[in-house]
């Protein structure tokens, strides 16, 4: 089975190929998306473009999509965290979209829950994260953290579908 994961951001997405067969995973490719363009809206098409660009270059393998679900802040919060979720939901967004556009739905999946699956705890750092899906993957290199997140996503999700099956 092969999962593609997600980790959505407006300023640098992480995605991530994860094979998993006879109870092992498998890094299959991996990277983050620096969308270009000075606007907001220029770069949330370029994020979309070049997630399409993957999608097309993985349609043959992909059987699931995962992504990790945007973190909500109301408006009250201090420092901008509102207006931060809703430039990573809209992110999320270009994911769906460019999922659908290419016939795939996308499973989502709490921090806490990407967290706990690869980390044992719900709370971990990203390097622990990072760290984690090196040791899970044996990768020889740790990865960045956007990509990592978006390994241990794939990692999450294809543990689930296999425990369901």
């Amino acid at each position: 089975m092969f999962v593609l994961g997600l980790d959505p951001s407006s300023t640098c997405t992480g995605w991530g190929v994860v094979e998993f067969t006879k109870g092992s995973f498998v890094d299959v490719e991996h990277g983050t998306i620096r969308p270009a363009g000075g606007t907001f809206e220029r770069r949330i098409q370029d994020l979309f473009t070049r997630l399409d660009i993957i999608f097309r270059s993985f349609s043959l393998h992909i059987d699931h999509v995962a992504a990790e679900a945007p973190v909500v802040f109301g408006h009250g919060r201090i420092g901008g965290r509102a207006a931060s979720s809703q430039k990573v939901g809209v992110a999320y967004g270009a994911c769906l979209a460019a999922a659908a556009a290419n016939g795939h739905h996308v499973v989502s999946y709490k921090p806490s829950e990407i967290k706990a699956a690869v980390c044992h705890h719900g709370a971990a750092s990203k390097e622990h994260v990072a760290i984690s899906v090196r040791a899970i993957l044996g990768l020889k290199k740790t990865p960045v953290h956007d990509a990592a997140d978006a390994l241990a996503v794939a990692i999450l999700h294809a543990g689930r579908r296999h425990a369901i099956r």
